[in-house]
């Protein structure tokens, strides 16, 4: 399983994940970051979904080590791969 990132650190990111269009379903009511936060309120355990975001890094983490993409771009800016990474923490 893959480490995750904190609340607090998405939080930074999301401005530019809407105004990019990136991960729409990830951060979508019914998606991996809604429930995300909603586990953290509560104060449980993340358990939803876990494996289909284990799948979703793994899978694009291989494509850009593959394909020797870097996650930020010229201007430091995270790309849009970087960014979906972020959106499933």
């Amino acid at each position: 399983m893959h480490k995750f990132l904190t609340l607090r650190t998405i939080a930074k990111f999301e401005p530019l994940m809407r105004r990019l269009g990136v991960s729409d379903v990830a951060r979508s009511r019914d998606g991996f970051l809604t429930a995300y936060r909603e586990a953290g309120r509560q104060g449980k355990p993340v358990s939803v979904r876990l494996k289909r975001r284990d799948g979703f890094i793994a899978r694009h983490m291989a494509q850009a080590i593959g394909n020797d993409e870097a996650l930020f771009k010229a201007d430091g800016l995270p790309t849009r791969r970087h960014l979906a990474l972020v959106a499933w923490a």
